[in-house]
């Protein structure tokens, strides 16, 4: 008898194949040792640094369950325990909080330097170099943490060191009592008021008026924001805490150039589409924008009001304005014009997303510093001149005494450069004080304040 041909039999057999197929080759990829590498790079680049002053907060109910964990581990360990006992059995726990801490922001590593001339004890840092390696040396011998070791590349670049939480660790959290959650911590900066010398590297300083004066109004501001539970929905539907402690940052060991005020965990971590779901509190939370603010601060200084939104005359497509604000910045803190345009291409190198968008719209960096050039003529003098930490310093004036107003009259507030967030309710007061305290700085030139979109 003849068979009869079925083009179903021979379809349904022709994905059967493709599908083992299939199979086979991601077997055969998955057994290759350039995926696994790629995969452990992948899990150990989705990390946070260590950072001292994370540690677990004192009001929490597990409290005495976490000090409990901190003294069981540190008394497994063989290490010195007749010298600063206090300060070990603290390191212990501040790693111990990060290696957590890690995990509840959703990373899997914690990323270290283990330099010892990266430890000096000074008024950044409390850790001193030989505790901690014998510390960490002691966990890893414990079987507590895993860890990689750092590497250097030819191109200059490094690989810091990673270190993670075992399942020992982990299931000893639990058993006694601890669940691993974004609730248990606290965020404290350990130098409030930072110096940085033109190599980036952290100064030593004296105090002074100025140095006392601004530290304590960043603690003042810390303490309180810090009373509030302030959280935002991730794009992925997560809710998560944020911990907004400030802290400034001055450059090229001048009091005088930046002092900018930054979060290392908080709303300036955050996409701008993720800062429109911020409470403080109950609250929802509003950002208010200052438009074309270092364009204007320019032109403030030169005695111009200009009439409108300066960017406006770069391009009036608003999906563009983000990237004409970063190649402005490299503009004004570059020497030369060839410096700005090899910052801004590395930009787009690291960000392929911005290259997309630009390459969309016809542009490139080079074409829109031409524009600047153009558009914004009367201010030339401060493009290609690192004019750009001086601005900063007026903008970080600014900024301080915002928060200042509101801290002082006990609201919450989270600044986010030139945007600050408050409570909803308190929009319309954020405008106003903006608009006034940007008046005061400027000697009486005005800046558009708006709600950020």
């Amino acid at each position: 008898m003849n068979s009869i041909h079925s083009p179903l039999i021979e379809d349904n057999r022709s994905v059967s194949y493709i599908k083992n197929a299939m199979r086979a080759y991601l077997a055969r990829r998955a057994a290759t040792d350039e995926y696994k590498s790629k995969k452990k790079a992948k899990r150990l680049g989705n990390n946070i640094i260590f950072d001292a002053g994370i540690d677990f907060a004192n009001e929490i109910k597990e409290r005495k369950e976490i000090d409990r964990l901190c003294r069981r581990v540190y008394n497994g360990l063989n290490i010195n325990k007749v010298y600063k006992e206090d300060s070990k059995i603290k390191l212990v726990r501040i790693l111990i909080a990060n290696l957590l801490f890690a995990l509840s922001q959703g990373k899997n590593t914690v990323a270290l330097n283990k330099s010892p001339n990266k430890y000096p004890v000074n008024r950044y840092n409390f850790i001193g170099y030989t505790t901690l390696k014998a510390i960490l040396d002691e966990l890893e011998n414990e079987g507590l943490i895993e860890k990689e070791k750092g590497k250097h590349f030819q191109n200059g670049k490094a690989w810091l060191s990673r270190i993670w939480p075992t399942d020992k660790l982990l299931n000893m959290a639990k058993s006694t009592g601890i669940s691993i959650g974004d609730d248990l911590y606290k965020y404290e900066p350990v130098e409030l008021v930072v110096l940085r010398d033109e190599n980036k590297k952290y100064k030593q300083y004296d105090d002074t008026e100025l140095t006392n004066g601004v530290r304590e109004r960043l603690k003042k501001a810390n303490t309180l924001n810090a009373s509030y539970s302030i959280w935002y929905t991730d794009t992925d539907g997560y809710r998560r805490k944020l911990y907004p402690s400030l802290h400034a940052v001055y450059n090229n060991s001048s009091f005088e150039l930046g002092g900018r005020l930054y979060t290392r965990h908080g709303q300036q971590q955050i996409k701008r589409k993720e800062r429109k779901e911020i409470f403080i509190g109950s609250q929802k939370g509003i950002e208010m924008d200052f438009s074309g603010y270092h364009l204007m601060l320019m032109y403030a200084d030169k005695s111009i009001q200009f009439p409108k939104d300066p960017y406006t005359l770069i391009s009036d497509n608003y999906e563009l304005r983000g990237i004409l604000k970063l190649i402005l910045l490299r503009m004004i803190n570059s020497a030369t014009e060839t410096q700005a345009i090899r910052a801004g291409n590395k930009m787009l190198m690291d960000d392929y997303g911005m290259k997309l968008i630009l390459d969309s719209n016809r542009l490139t960096v080079r074409k829109i510093i031409d524009k600047f050039k153009q558009k914004h003529e009367r201010i030339k003098e401060y493009f290609f001149s690192r004019a750009g930490l001086k601005l900063m310093n007026k903008d970080a004036k600014i900024a301080l005494d915002i928060v200042s107003h509101f801290i002082d009259k006990g609201i919450p507030i989270l600044p986010v450069h030139d945007s600050f967030i408050v409570q909803a309710k308190y929009s319309t007061e954020l405008k106003q004080v903006m608009e006034s305290t940007y008046k005061h700085h400027t000697g009486g030139f005005d800046c558009e304040v708006k709600e950020s979109t």
